[in-house]
């Protein structure tokens, strides 16, 4: 049976296109990052022994998952978000706003 690491190893071409293609761009994490994640958190998904491209596929996006849905996106407040914070500074209904 191979280790994690060997087979990782094995399919590094899938999770640099895996990257390339739904990562890279969308997320602000460096393809090292990524890999180094990938194999901490690497969980046998399939039935048997050996280690399958099931396996990789599934593990491949748990990883995007661990990443969140809007790491690129940066909020700006309005005008009005300003006004009401400003309004409502150091009350419980700040909270809110």
């Amino acid at each position: 049976m191979k280790t994690t690491k060997e087979f990782l190893s094995e399919n590094r071409g899938e999770v640099i296109n895996f990257y390339n293609e739904k990562i890279n761009g969308f997320y602000n994490v460096t393809l090292g990052e990524f890999m180094t994640d990938l194999m901490n958190n690497f969980k046998k998904i399939t039935l048997g022994e050996e280690l399958r491209k099931f396996d990789l596929f599934g593990n491949l996006e748990d990883a995007k998952k661990r990443l969140g849905l809007f790491d690129s996106t940066v909020f700006v407040p309005s005008e009005r978000d300003k006004k009401l914070a400003e309004k409502y500074k150091g009350t419980a209904y700040m909270a809110l706003v």
